[in-house]
């Protein structure tokens, strides 16, 4: 197995004066390439080296640039009312139990709703928000300053990216294939029977859609920014090879359409699975390119959503009116409401639980009303 440094969704000085360029260039560049270098070249301790690797891919991917009023909405918004009555209670918790921290460690807050702290470097499945509690996380902006550090830390938690952490459930999954455990963690089903619904075409349609979605809200001021940073985390890892808990909604999709067909075979409980896997060809390469020029820095392939829609076989006259509505260049105002509708009528239906979803319902249900 080889590690990957993992890409910054966001530019290296985007987090200023949260933390600086140079702590990014520092801790990122350095301290956390260096674990995955020594994992991968086998040299040291390999499980230090791979929890190292590990926490700290998760740390980066959850921020965003800062804003003064950032606070939790959405399902980490409920999530932390239910534990601890209000934001500014979980605040000083958290605070707290990170100042009770001898040496260096992290603080977490998992996914039973406690706070907990990691000595040195340990692997945690529970994982839903992280804070870095090791010196170099915090000595060259702070120095000693470490509950200025935290203060400042929510000022660019990425609350998108938690809130798909908590719409995880909870129960266990009492069944044999490890890939259906990605599936449920990945929020593709929420309980093991759900698979019996679902079916492997179900499983294309959703991901056709979530791109389809995300195409939309690149185009418009209130949603481009969080599609851009979205698209960028989606794109981060070069290849979709790998489940990943820190991943947004849209990689595991990617992840899991394009898994082998044994994989899918054994998922779905069914050869006819397998067998349409092996015709479907995803446009990888394509795809991660087309995320990536969503900023507008490079050229935006408008062929790949109809490349897309062929491989996956979605044969929905609602989406390709949607496709075509986004390729034309002049948007009459009452067709964009229509749009507008029917993207939020078919995500609510099919993507309840998708990261995507609380941004999409806060700005469409304001101007749909």
């Amino acid at each position: 197995m080889k590690l990957v440094h993992t890409k910054l969704p966001y530019d290296k000085d985007e987090l200023e004066p949260s933390k600086s360029q140079d702590t990014i260039d520092y801790h990122y560049g350095k301290l956390y390439k260096g674990y995955v270098t020594r994992f991968n070249d086998n040299e040291g301790d390999s499980d230090f080296n791979e929890a190292g690797a590990f926490l700290h891919d998760i740390y980066f991917t959850q921020f965003q640039a800062p804003d003064n009023s950032n606070k939790p909405t959405g399902p980490i918004s409920e999530f932390i009312t239910k534990h601890y009555k209000d934001f500014d209670k979980f605040k000083e918790q958290f605070e707290t139990v990170a100042m009770g921290i001898q040496g260096s460690g992290w603080v977490y807050l998992a996914k039973d709703g406690k706070i907990k702290t990691i000595t040195n470097h340990a692997i945690k499945k529970d994982i839903v928000l992280l804070v870095d509690w090791w010196e170099h996380a915090w000595a060259l902006d702070y120095q000693a300053d470490k509950k200025k550090y935290l203060e400042n830390q929510w000022k660019i938690i990425n609350w998108n990216i938690i809130s798909g952490k908590v719409g995880l459930i909870q129960e266990k999954m009492f069944v044999n294939s490890f890939f259906m455990k990605e599936l449920h963690e990945a929020r593709l089903i929420r309980s093991a029977s759900d698979i019996r619904r679902m079916n492997y075409a179900d499983a294309c349609e959703n991901l056709y859609l979530s791109v389809l979605t995300l195409d939309f809200m690149s185009r418009f001021k209130e949603t481009k920014s969080w599609a851009v940073q979205y698209a960028r985390q989606t794109a981060a890892y070069n290849n979709y090879r790998e489940f990943r808990l820190s991943g947004t909604d849209l990689y595991n999709m990617i992840h899991f359409v394009d898994a082998s067909p044994n994989e899918v075979t054994d998922a779905f409980n069914s050869k006819d699975a397998g067998r349409v896997r092996e015709q479907t060809h995803l446009p990888i390469m394509g795809l991660n390119g087309w995320l990536l020029s969503l900023d507008g820095t490079g050229s935006r392939d408008t062929g790949l959503v109809i490349r897309l829609e062929q491989a996956l076989r979605v044969y929905n006259s609602d989406y390709k009116e949607i496709r075509r509505f986004l390729s034309s260049s002049i948007i009459a105002e009452s067709d964009l409401m229509r749009i507008k509708t029917k993207i939020l009528y078919y995500f609510r239906a099919k993507m309840t639980m998708s990261d995507m979803l609380p941004t999409l319902e806060s700005v469409l249900t304001k101007q749909l009303s």
